[in-house]
């Protein structure tokens, strides 16, 4: 029914596999115990006691999700290189490129002379080699819902922001908790399709961010029992389940093609004919970061709608 696929570093950032692999990751690891100031040493996400000697005035981040936290915690001003994808807020545009989220070029990233780099797991051969030239490389990447609020607070402690990385993290988990709340109320949970591409049609499976959010703001994963993150899903299987809600990713490239206006099978569908078929940002369910609240907002009345006041 499923067939496992690997995909494109493009896609990945178009709201793909930028957010997660097949396993779950646990909660990110508290920083090790200290009076406030520096230096500060943190566990990170590949276990590693990362180091940081004073607060960081030149940062560099690595991905579209750490790029969007360290904005979020207002430092602007501080943020000296990012990637070619990280578009989000408008002035990450603006900021200096250091090359793409799946290859950084070293020596861009080395010439901004930054105190602290902000990478993930991918970045593991550009690491060794910045640590080498005496750069600290903190590696944040939280796959699952509940892990967002844990990496802002590690990021807020990284960068001597630690009040505002409480407040945002709290924001974060006030949401969850908010919508949890009224999807408890609800009589029933929706099946939900969520197509990611559609030639062929690709959907997000069990241990996803996408999974989570279709999970907690009340629906139930039409790919949950599949075998990978991003299976490709035939649309016989489609067909038989018989999806009550479609979401489909609005398109950074390629147009998306809406499902309402697809022939044969899609017509006879749940979702179709009830006209509950709706686009959304990809960008705002696939990155782990501060837009998870807009997500929530975004995807509660689309499952929801008798929930939302």
């Amino acid at each position: 029914m499923y067939k496992s696929r690997k995909i494109p570093v493009l896609v990945l950032l178009m709201g793909l596999a930028l957010i997660s692999g097949c396993s779950t990751q646990p909660s990110v690891p508290p920083a090790v115990k200290e009076e406030p100031g520096y230096p500060v040493t943190i566990h990170d996400d590949l276990g590693r006691r990362v180091s940081i000697a004073r607060e960081p005035q030149r940062i560099v981040s690595l991905s579209p999700s750490n790029t969007e936290i360290l904005y979020a915690l207002g430092l602007e001003s501080r943020i000296k290189g990012v990637t070619t994808y990280c578009n989000y807020p408008e002035v990450a545009r603006q900021c200096e490129k250091i090359g793409g989220f799946s290859d950084p070029n070293l020596e861009m990233i080395i010439a901004v002379e930054p105190d602290l780099v902000v990478a993930e797991s991918i970045h593991g051969q550009v690491i060794p080699s910045l640590e080498k030239a005496g750069i600290p490389v903190l590696v944040v990447e939280p796959r699952r819902l509940p892990d967002i609020s844990g990496a802002v607070e590690v990021i807020g402690r990284a960068t001597g922001n630690r009040a505002e990385a409480e407040r945002l993290a709290g924001q974060i988990r006030d949401k969850m908790e908010q919508v949890q709340s009224r999807v408890d109320r609800a009589s029933a949970r929706p099946l939900v399709y969520f197509e990611i591409w559609h030639q062929p049609p690709m959907t997000a499976g069990p241990g996803t961010l996408i999974d989570d959010l279709i999970t907690v703001c009340g629906g139930i994963n039409l790919a949950a029992d599949a075998a990978t993150s991003y299976p490709e899903i035939s649309e016989e299987v489609i067909f038989l389940r018989n999806p009550e809600v479609i979401i489909y990713q609005q398109s950074h490239g390629d147009a998306a093609i809406n499902p309402m206006n697809r022939k044969g099978g899609w017509q006879k569908l749940k979702a179709v004919q009830s006209g509950r078929v709706e686009p959304i940002n990809p960008d705002i369910v696939s990155r782990a970061g501060p837009r998870v609240i807009e997500a929530m907002d975004a995807l509660l009345p689309i499952i929801h709608p008798e929930l939302v006041l």
